[in-house]
């Protein structure tokens, strides 16, 4: 194994209702996720429409509202689609600066990033969830696949620790 890299594992996850997504959020979050390993990925007013929290209050609301509530950031998904997305700390780490303004993933596989776009396009919130063992990676795909609308995408690979 390379000592010089970190180890990335990814659960990505498209939600056609808002309830959906905040059910599967808010159990990620019971069960010792936090929303630095978020990110959202959405046309501008499909992430504002989730601003509301859902009719049945819950207890994370406010935690997941905090990421809602980040400042955009533009990302390019292929070489022609550029989406808005929403990242906690750590999940933001994946993403590189190509241009001002816009940051990209050069980890994302292709067939990924076509079915990102896809998802995104026609109108769903794409949630990502970077696990930090491969115990929560397995527990975050579990919880993801009990509330998703869409086929659960994972993703894992290494790449360089930057100095």
């Amino acid at each position: 194994m390379n000592m010089g890299a970190t180890r990335y594992r990814l659960s990505i996850l498209a939600f056609e209702q808002a309830s959906s997504f905040w059910r599967a959020a808010h159990e990620l979050l019971l069960h010792g996720f936090n929303t630095t390993q978020f990110c959202l990925f959405g046309l501008p007013f499909v992430i504002e429409e989730q601003k509301a929290p859902p009719a049945k209050p819950l207890a994370l609301a406010a935690e997941l509202n905090g990421l809602l509530a980040t400042p955009p950031t533009r990302v390019r998904l292929t070489s022609t689609d550029i989406f808005e997305m929403r990242c906690g700390e750590l999940a933001e780490r994946l993403f590189t600066h190509s241009e001002p303004g816009i940051v990209e993933a050069s980890w994302m596989r292709p067939d990924l990033a076509r079915t990102l776009v896809s998802d995104v396009a026609s109108g769903c919130l794409v949630l990502l969830v970077t696990s930090i063992t491969a115990d929560q990676h397995a527990l975050g795909a579990r919880l993801l696949l009990r509330h998703g609308d869409r086929n659960l995408q994972t993703n894992e690979f290494s790449m360089p620790i930057e100095k």
